[in-house]
């Protein structure tokens, strides 16, 4: 069943036209620049930063079999927990200056590979 389902899903994957999938590109790293800029701001407002710590217990559950048997079984748990962590909050805005420095030039760069695939596009 699994593998029918799969097997629909797949061609949804490339769904994008090339223009969307060029402007996605384009606008990669400034994306991922604008994360860690609202991140490090939310970090400096706050005073802390938040440390994902992921933890896996093993424990036993109820499971059936194809029979319909009842028996117990493992399954692995993840848990996902949010430490606070100390920050040096001026080398926070330290970081936040430079990172806003680089979306600038980032932004310029990304504008103008946008128009160029929007000009590809037009043909």
């Amino acid at each position: 069943m699994k593998r029918y389902l799969l097997a629909l899903l797949l061609p949804l994957a490339g769904c994008s036209t090339p223009l969307e999938q060029c402007v996605s590109r384009s606008t990669k790293d400034l994306r991922a620049i604008e994360d860690l800029i609202s991140v490090t701001q939310t970090n400096i407002e706050r005073g802390y930063a938040l440390e994902a710590d992921s933890r896996t217990s093993v424990g036993l559950q109820l499971c059936t079999s194809p029979s319909a048997n009842l028996h117990f079984c493992t399954a692995a748990r993840s848990n996902l927990k949010q430490n606070p962590v100390a920050i040096d909050v001026a080398a926070e805005k330290r970081k936040l200056a430079e990172l806003k420095s680089r979306r600038a030039v980032l932004k310029r760069q990304s504008d103008l590979a946008v128009r160029e695939c929007v000009a590809k596009a037009q043909g």
